[in-house]
Parts: structure tokens; sequence; C-alpha cells
């Protein structure tokens, strides 16, 4: 007996779903499914229109750096935090979205080799002072 055969049919698949993703992304895997759990899972199904509401949402995990660890605390998404109302409302809403974000070790990184990874001169001007070349002619 499996995890999903204990839920109805659309949780089950809705965890089926979440643990593929979360494979996937290097993200903890569902386990056990409390009653408290299955209440916010129907919440946040009814919230996002069913199945396909909740894939949507599962993809904007997938495309966020930030929630799959790459951010200061090395912190990642997990079942309990899309489960909550609030995060699952920003997530659908796109504030977890990468587009015109940095990621902020991405950032760090170009930062470290003074600018260059952006194309600016200044990053070129202090990759000639340091001898590695590709200064300004």
């Amino acid at each position: 007996m499996t995890l999903s055969d204990t839920l109805p049919k659309a949780e089950a698949v809705a965890v089926e779903d979440y643990n593929a993703m979360a494979l996937e992304c290097g993200l903890p895997t569902v386990r056990i499914m409390t009653p408290k759990r299955i209440k916010q899972l129907r919440g946040r199904l009814k919230d996002g229109n069913g199945l396909p509401g909740w894939r949507y949402a599962l993809d904007k995990v997938r495309a966020s750096p930030f929630l799959r660890g790459r951010n200061d605390r090395g912190w990642r998404a997990d079942f309990d935090f899309l489960l909550q109302q609030s995060s699952f409302v920003k997530l659908i809403e796109g504030r977890y979205d990468t587009q015109g974000r940095a990621d902020p070790l991405a950032a760090a990184a170009s930062q470290f080799v003074g600018g260059a990874a952006r194309g600016g001169q200044r990053g070129l001007d202090v990759q000639a002072e340091l001898g590695f070349g590709g200064g300004a002619e």
C-alpha cells in the first residue's frame, strides 16, 4: 500500500505530482499525510481551481532558484510551505518569479570577478590590472 492509496484521487495525484517535482528539484518528498495536511491540500486545490492550478504552482517552484535553495540561507520550499494559503497565493501571483530579479548567488559571483560577467568596462579594466588580459584597447 502506497501513500497515495490512502487518499482521495485528486489529493493522491497532487501528492504524486509534488513528489515528482521534489525529486527533480532536490526538495524533501512527502511521506506522511496527516489529517491537517489533507485539509490544507484540499484548500489549495480549491484555491487553484483543482489539479491544473496545483501543477501551475509546482511549475513556479521548478522555475524559482530561490525556492529551490539558491538563497543566502540555503532555505528550500517544502510541501508544508505550499500548503500555507499565504505562501500558495504569493507563489501563484508571481512573488517568487525570477523575471527581472537577479539570482543572488550569480550576482555575488559577478561582483567577485569585478563585474566582467556583466560585460562592463570596469570589469575588463580590473581583469587587465590583474593580468588576465581583456582590458580596454
